[in-house]
C-alpha cells in the first residue's frame, strides 16, 4: 500500500510539472506569435509610407468619417433643399383638392393625366415624373380641421399617435387597407383613371400620408432601424443594379413598405432587401403597425421619391439605406407651359384657396362656441369679432387679386382683439399666424418687398395733405 501510495504521488507530479512546461511553452509561444504580428504591422505600415497610428485609421474609422465617405462616394450632398415649381403646383393641387368648390375637373389626353383648377390645365403625369419632394408639402391644422368637418373624417387618435392629426393617420389607414396598389400605380406609372382620382380623392390621400411621415415621432417605439421586404424580380432590379454600379442613388417612386419582423414578409418572393436606417430622431421611415389596417404585419414605411443607397450582396439578397440629399432634380422634364404672369395668379390662387380654408375653419369654431349661431347674436366679444373676421375675409376673396395692404389690416384687427378677448384668444393666436403666412406668400408672389409697402403708404398719403 505504502509502495502504490508513492508511485501515485510520484506519477501526480510529474504530471504536475508537465502542466506547468505546457502553460510556459504555450506563454512562450502565444507572446512570440504577438511580438511577430506587431512586426507584421509595423512592416506593413512603413511598407505602405504610413506611421503606425496613421495605418491603424484605415481600419479603425468614427461613424462621421464613414459617413463622409459615403457621401462623398454615392454623390450625396448635404444642405437645404430648394423647393421646386413641381413641388409647389403638386402642393396648390392638394390645397384646391381640399376645398371642394374649387372647380376641378380630371381628364386623360394622349396617355397623360391632367387636372384644370380655375381654367389652368396642369399635366400631372409630368408633374410627378420630376420627382416632387412629398416631405416638403405642409398642410396646417387648421387646413385639416376644415377639410375633415367637410369630409366628415373621423378617427381615433391614441397617444402614441398624438403628433398626428386625425385625418393623417385616416389617410394611413387607407394606405394599409386595400388602396395600397392603387395608389403606387400613380405614382410608379405617373398616370390613373380620372374616375378614381376624382371618386377616391386618391391624390390627396397620398399627400396627405406623406405629410404624416415626415413628422417626428414623439414615442423612441416608432423608430425601427431594420426592416425587411421581399420582391419579385421587375424591369426596375436591371435599372436599380446600374444604378448601384455607377454609384448613383435609386429613387423609389412610390411608398416603399417594409416588415421589422423578418418571418412576415412574403415568402413566396424570392428577392430579399435588408433595410437599415440610423437611429435619429426624425428617421424616413416610420413604424405605423398601431394605425395600420393590417396589425401584425409590423410595417415600416418610407414616403414616396425616398432615395436610397442600394447594394447587391448576392444574387437574391440586396441591402438598403435611405438618405436625405440636397442632390439637385432636373427642372427640364416638368413641362408645365405657364407663363410668367399665369405662374404668378397660380401662386396668388393658391393663397386664396388658403384663405377659404381659413374662413371655414372659423365658421367651425364659431359653431363650436355656440350650434344654434346666428351672426351678430353673441354675448362674447371675442366671438363677435370672429364674425367681423369673416367678412374683411370674405371682401379679399371678392378682391381679382389679393394684395398685402388688405391683408394688413386683417392682421392689425386681429392683433387688437387678442389683446381684449378671452376664451377665443387660442382660435385668433392660430388665425393671426394663418394670415401672416398667406401675407408672406403673398408679397413673395408679387415680387415686392415689405418696406415698398410701407413706403407706397406714406407717399398716399403725403399726396393726400397736399391736395
Amino acid at each position: 500500500m505504502a509502495l502504490a501510495r508513492k508511485i501515485e504521488m510520484t506519477t501526480q507530479q510529474e504530471s504536475n510539472g508537465n502542466n506547468h512546461l505546457n502553460y510556459a511553452i504555450a506563454f512562450l509561444v502565444f507572446s512570440a506569435l504577438a511580438y511577430k504580428k506587431i512586426r507584421v504591422v509595423r512592416f506593413a505600415a512603413h511598407a505602405f509610407g504610413h506611421s503606425l497610428s496613421k495605418f491603424r485609421a484605415l481600419f479603425f474609422k468614427t461613424r462621421e468619417e464613414l459617413d463622409l465617405e459615403q457621401a462623398a462616394l454615392w454623390k450625396i450632398e448635404a444642405g437645404p433643399r430648394v423647393k421646386s415649381l413641381a413641388t409647389e403646383h403638386l402642393e396648390y393641387i392638394t390645397y384646391a383638392l381640399m376645398n371642394k368648390n374649387s372647380g376641378i375637373n380630371f381628364f386623360q389626353k394622349n396617355d397623360q393625366t391632367k387636372i384644370e383648377i380655375q381654367g389652368k390645365i396642369f399635366n400631372l403625369t409630368a408633374l410627378l415624373k420630376s420627382k416632387p419632394d412629398f416631405e416638403q408639402l405642409i398642410f396646417t391644422k387648421w387646413q385639416l380641421d376644415a377639410y375633415q368637418k367637410e369630409s366628415g373624417i373621423y378617427t381615433q387618435v391614441d397617444d402614441e399617435y398624438r403628433h398626428l392629426h386625425s385625418v393623417e393617420i385616416y389617410a394611413i389607414k387607407v394606405w394599409t387597407g386595400n388602396m395600397y396598389s392603387v395608389m403606387n400605380k400613380l405614382l410608379r406609372n405617373f398616370t390613373i383613371s380620372p374616375r378614381l382620382l376624382e371618386y377616391e380623392g386618391l391624390l390627396l390621400i397620398i399627400c396627405i400620408a406623406a405629410q404624416a411621415l415626415s413628422k417626428p415621432p414623439l414615442s423612441s417605439s416608432l423608430c425601427r432601424s431594420v426592416s425587411y421586404r421581399r420582391e419579385e424580380a421587375g424591369r426596375y432590379f436591371e435599372e436599380r443594379r446600374q444604378r448601384c454600379q455607377s454609384n448613383q442613388l435609386v429613387t423609389n417612386r412610390g411608398f416603399t413598405a417594409a416588415s421589422t419582423n423578418g418571418s412576415t414578409v412574403f415568402n413566396y418572393r424570392r428577392h430579399l432587401t435588408y433595410f437599415s436606417q440610423p437611429n435619429s430622431l426624425n428617421p424616413i421611415g416610420k413604424y405605423i403597425n398601431e394605425i395600420s389596417c393590417s396589425r401584425g404585419e409590423n410595417e415600416l414605411l418610407f414616403p414616396p421619391n425616398t432615395e436610397f443607397i442600394y447594394k447587391e450582396e448576392n444574387d437574391y439578397t440586396w441591402s438598403a439605406q435611405p438618405v436625405r440629399s440636397a442632390n439637385p432634380i432636373d427642372e427640364g422634364i416638368y413641362h408645365h407651359g405657364f407663363s410668367e404672369s399665369e405662374l404668378t395668379e397660380i401662386k396668388l390662387h393658391k393663397e386664396k384657396i388658403k384663405l377659404k380654408s381659413l374662413l371655414n375653419y372659423i365658421n367651425i369654431k364659431i359653431k363650436e362656441f355656440n350650434p344654434g349661431y346666428k351672426i351678430g347674436m353673441f354675448d362674447s366679444p371675442g366671438l363677435k369679432y370672429l364674425t367681423s373676421i369673416v367678412s374683411e375675409i370674405n371682401n379679399q376673396l371678392s378682391e381679382p387679386s389679393l394684395l398685402p395692404t388688405g391683408i394688413n389690416k386683417i392682421i392689425s384687427k386681429i392683433k387688437q382683439e387678442i389683446n381684449k378677448s378671452n376664451s377665443t384668444n387660442e382660435i385668433l393666436n392660430d388665425v393671426l399666424n394663418a394670415v401672416e403666412d398667406i401675407k408672406e406668400k403673398i408679397i413673395s408672389a408679387h415680387g415686392i418687398q415689405e418696406n415698398s409697402i410701407s413706403n407706397n403708404r406714406n407717399k398716399r398719403r403725403k399726396n393726400k395733405r397736399v391736395r
